[in-house]
């Protein structure tokens, strides 16, 4: 039979340091994600969540294990991933325009393309904007944008390129609830627009019920998975559904698995 993963992780373990300090991040982690599938990965502090986006992006080695996407084990940075986390990151000197383009200034084959195709990226990149309500301030420095204005340019940048696979490590956690929800009906139409297959690391199980096909949570460091919950409301999703007796249930479900003895800011990440 054919296995049909995009991102897969087969028995992965990762430890930091060495010998009696080591510290293991995460162990026997099994991990099966479809192209085009959107999952979210819930659990403690320091369970391991982002140490899975740094395996599959290529960013760092299993100790243990197999990382492996569109079938081929993952030994170096993955050239079809976008990455957007909690902080914005952009390069204070540059415009916002320019922040977006950086991607295919630097990374190949579109850097090499970039100036014969510069006027369709500027168009590529004036429509992500118009895309999540930033026309208009293509102009503008990151200092003169708001947080989640901010962030809206970093998911730009993430797409830029048109990546297969988009790893978001807690991309609204630090934004306000109402600016946050605003995003989250942002983040659902690109993903409908490009389908890119996403892990989403978030602290905010209504992030996840809200944006994902499937919520793994893993246990306390180190991080095992062990809950893989499917989201059972039909797209595109509404905030009012967020507040059904099936969002309650399903929440309810997500919450039983999780140490919340361990899990630091899950209401207001």
């Amino acid at each position: 039979m054919l296995d049909s993963s995009f991102v897969k992780l087969d028995g992965v373990a990762v430890e930091y340091g060495r010998g009696a300090t080591a510290t293991r991040a995460v162990d026997h982690v099994s991990l099966d994600v479809a192209e085009g599938e959107f999952v979210a990965l819930v659990g403690p502090s320091g369970c391991g969540k982002s140490t899975l986006l740094k395996l599959v992006s290529g960013l760092l080695p299993p100790t243990r294990g197999v990382a492996s996407v569109d079938g081929a084990a993952v030994t170096a940075p993955l050239k079809i991933v976008g990455m957007a986390f909690q902080s914005a990151t952009m390069l204070p000197w540059l415009r916002t325009i320019d922040n977006i383009l950086l991607p295919l200034k630097i990374v190949e084959p579109h850097r090499q393309q970039f100036r014969a195709e510069k006027s369709a990226n500027l168009d590529k990149a004036m429509e992500l904007l118009r895309r999540v309500g930033l026309d208009g301030f293509e102009d503008r420095y990151p200092w003169e944008l708001s947080g989640g204005m901010q962030q809206r340019a970093s998911l730009c940048r993430a797409l830029i390129h048109d990546p297969r696979l988009l790893l978001l490590d807690e991309p609204f956690g630090a934004l306000d609830a109402f600016t946050r929800e605003e995003l989250w009906q942002v983040l659902q139409n690109l993903w409908f627009d490009r389908k890119p297959t996403v892990l989403l690391v978030t602290h905010d199980l209504r992030e996840a019920l809200f944006l994902a096909d499937r919520v793994i949570v893993m246990s306390a460091r180190p991080g095992v998975v062990i809950h893989d919950q499917r989201v059972g409301f039909k797209r595109p999703r509404s905030l009012h559904d967020l507040y059904t007796g099936e969002a309650g249930a399903q929440m309810e479900e997500l919450r039983s698995k999780i140490d919340h003895r361990s899990l630091v800011g899950e209401e207001t990440a």
